[in-house]
């Protein structure tokens, strides 16, 4: 039998039933992002009030735009709100990590989700 977690994973990772787009970044390196509302509105206050409330985003037919936050911490910021865990690939160098823990911390931050911000001033990290 699936867990949550394994089946929540695939959801995103196939995209399956996604609802709402990100396109974040800025040029060159934007990429879009699908996710699932019910999970994200779930986990956040700023993502509840951004797609169910008056903002500009409910609103929106097209990609939510996130412009300050980069690629790789957005992707994994998804994911840690779907399963619960953050990945971190990571190459030897400390000043990579760093930045990706605290990319993510930024965007834990910025969405009000305190258990990440936790997790992420931890220095636990899992490469892979």
């Amino acid at each position: 039998m699936t867990s949550v977690q394994e089946a929540n994973r695939q959801m995103l990772k196939q995209e399956i039933c996604t609802d709402v787009e990100f396109l974040v970044g800025e040029l060159p390196d934007r990429k879009l992002f699908r996710a699932h509302r019910y999970v994200l509105m779930s986990r956040s206050p700023v993502f509840f009030a951004m797609l169910t409330g008056s903002m500009q985003e409910a609103q929106s037919v097209g990609p939510i735009e996130v412009p300050d936050g980069t690629p790789s911490a957005f992707g994994e910021f998804l994911r840690y709100l779907l399963i619960l865990l953050a990945r971190y690939n990571i190459s030897l160098r400390s000043s990579h990590i760093d930045w990706t823990v605290k990319s993510v911390s930024y965007l834990a931050s910025c969405y009000i989700v305190h258990v990440a911000v936790s997790t992420c001033s931890i220095p636990i990290i899992h490469v892979g």
